[in-house]
């Protein structure tokens, strides 16, 4: 086993997370007054955390050595930077426009998240089925 270090897509990350959590303090400044400025921090700071966790997870258990691979890291990568750029202190702007985009990023986010567990179950059971597969059939 060799040793691994930081690649540029777990900076590139980790600092699109830092950028999150300054413009989610920003939104919570201005809106201390009422309840919504912290339900606005519960809400994009959950959905952010939860997106950084999943990426962290993943990059923690598996390489990604493709051409292809790497594209899917960097658009993940994307989508956290566009969900982030679109946390807002304004809460009008943010409710009218940018709410919306911050969803939209995070979805999309999401759908990469759910084709990498599909990529991995899919390589999981072909390499079950071409080391268990004979046995398996014989046995039946």
């Amino acid at each position: 086993q060799h040793e691994r270090h930081a690649e540029w897509v777990d900076l590139f990350y980790d600092l699109i997370i830092v950028g999150a959590a300054f413009q989610i303090g920003n939104l919570l400044k201005e809106n201390l007054k009422g309840s919504v400025g912290y339900l606005a921090l519960a809400g994009t700071g959950a959905t952010m955390l939860s997106t950084w966790s999943a990426q962290m997870q993943y990059r923690a258990r598996f390489e990604a050595r493709s051409p292809v691979h790497r594209f899917v890291d960097g658009l993940e990568g994307l989508c956290a930077a566009a969900a982030a750029h679109n946390i807002v202190p304004d809460l009008e702007a943010f409710e009218q426009l940018h709410m919306y985009l911050f969803l939209f990023a995070t979805i999309i986010s999401r759908l990469i998240q759910a084709g990498r567990r599909i990529e991995l179950l899919v390589v999981a059971t072909e390499a079950s089925n071409e080391r268990y597969g004979n046995t398996r059939r014989s046995a039946l």
